[in-house]
């Protein structure tokens, strides 16, 4: 990534170097200071006034925000092993949970729940990913938080082992259904799909969650809209080669799930449905984005609310209790201090994993995020936009981060998308868009709500009804 620097006004970026040898090119100036020559700056301004840009350290930070990938001693007996058997289907699910929380593996008790350990709904679906990459016959429900390792291990025998072709890591079976075509929605902004599990268990039909790549691994996050659209068609059509297809998600997961419809009709198939919750469109991000872009701290307090977010509670008082208020940070911390200090509270709160293992994978998450580059991307026409019957559910109360915006945004920032229309393109590009209301309290709890998820949950049902032949009935 090249940086673009600014000079004062009346500086000539081209003008000769003074007789200390300095670089006289900017591109100079950049490569020299890149390879760590010393740089006087004073030239550049001559005095004038100039702006400093602050730029995000994670990105730059010479650091490895997980385990690296050596096995362990104790790994080595299942790792580059094949399928695991016998005691190493223990190790492999213990490593995993160990792994995750960065815990020694001998403190991993096989008689504790998994909700002992304070793995949540996300780290547990994104988990589910990497059982099910070994296991495909490895079903949703036996992965619940109320469930001990011992349970997990005992159903492992019961599973189908890994295939000749290992699926994609980011693709997370939601469902434990085995007949009709099935049903791909794409992560939010979190990067995670465990939001969609009660709406996946609902359907008769495969359900598929794809999450950000590099979740739970050393993976390169993927740069841009446009990229991830083309990465999640190619993991979509290795489970299903021909369409008509079903696709849909939450927040960007809908901007991309669009990109990836038209994106399948270029190649020729034909989409089915396109389900989008709540996207805001281009236009809407726009506005929002005039006010101020949301910083990396909101990135990672978002990242630590959502792991510490109790599966299921809606009482505004447990809540207070248990996420992390603005407030509780010091303003003046620098980025990572800021980072660590969330991964202190959240353990403090109860969350299991070791503050420096919640540190990296804030840090990963917001990686993650930066790669997403929502504001490069423009929404371009479908090939058929009159081909695809496209469902778009909007909160009718206008709120996007609402009363929960002192837990998701830092102190100073104006970002907001509240009582902003941000559905006005998709209108635009899908003349039969069928437009559904919710009513949520804000944009960040439509998944968690139970009246527009059960609204949502409706809607889906029908849409996803197999009929005598197994197509959808829309």
């Amino acid at each position: 990534t090249l940086a673009r620097v600014a000079f004062a006004d009346g500086v000539d970026p081209a003008a000769g170097a003074g007789p200390d040898g300095q670089p006289a090119r900017l591109d100079d100036v950049a490569e020299q200071w890149a390879a760590g020559t010393s740089i006087d700056w004073a030239p550049m301004h001559r005095g004038a006034r100039r702006g400093r840009i602050p730029l995000p350290g994670y990105p730059f930070a010479r650091l490895t925000c997980f385990a690296e990938q050596t096995p362990q001693p104790d790994q080595a007996a299942h790792t580059d092993a094949g399928v695991p058997e016998g005691e190493d289907r223990e190790a492999f699910v213990a490593d995993l949970v160990a792994s995750v929380l960065g815990l020694p593996r001998h403190e991993i008790d096989g008689t504790r729940s998994l909700a002992d350990y304070g793995l949540n709904s996300l780290l547990l679906v994104a988990m589910l990913g990497r059982i099910t990459s070994v296991f495909p016959g490895f079903r949703p429900e036996w992965w619940q938080p109320h469930d001990t390792l011992d349970d997990v291990v005992a159903r492992l025998t019961a599973a189908e082992v890994r295939p000749t072709r290992a699926p994609a890591p980011e693709l997370v079976r939601l469902n434990g259904a085995a007949e009709g075509r099935p049903v791909f929605w794409i992560h939010g902004a979190l990067a995670g799909v465990e939001s969609y599990r009660t709406i996946a268990a609902r359907i008769d039909r495969p359900f598929h969650g794809i999450q950000a790549r590099g979740l739970l691994s050393e993976d390169a996050p993927i740069e841009g809209v446009t990229a991830m659209a083309e990465h999640y068609t190619g993991i979509i059509r290795s489970v299903q080669p021909e369409g008509p297809y079903d696709v849909g998600g939450f927040c960007l997961g809908g901007i991309v799930a669009y990109e990836v419809t038209r994106r399948l009709q270029e190649q020729g198939q034909d989409v089915a449905s396109l389900t989008m919750v709540d996207s805001p469109d281009g236009t809407g991000l726009a506005k929002a984005n005039a006010n101020g872009f949301q910083s990396a701290r909101s990135a990672a307090l978002q990242v630590v609310n959502s792991l510490l977010w109790p599966p299921g509670e809606k009482d505004p008082a447990v809540l207070r209790a248990r996420l992390i208020h603005r407030d509780e940070i010091a303003e003046d911390l620098d980025e990572d201090a800021f980072v660590l200090r969330l991964a202190e509270l959240a353990a403090e709160r109860g969350l299991a994993m070791r503050p420096d293992r919640t540190a990296r994978f804030v840090r990963r998450t917001m990686a993650i995020q930066l790669a997403y580059r929502l504001g490069e991307h423009t929404i371009r026409p479908l090939p058929r936009p009159e081909a695809v019957v496209c469902t778009y559910f909007h909160n009718r109360r206008g709120l996007f981060l609402g009363e929960v915006e002192p837990y998701f945004q830092v102190a100073g920032e104006t970002f907001s998308l509240d009582h902003v229309n941000y559905r006005q393109d998709w209108e635009r590009e899908l003349p039969g868009l069928r437009l559904v209301e919710i009513d949520a309290a804000n944009h960040m709890t439509i998944l968690n709500d139970a009246e527009p998820l059960a609204a949502i949950e409706e809607t889906c049902l029908a849409l996803y009804a197999p009929d005598e032949i197994g197509a959808t009935r829309v």
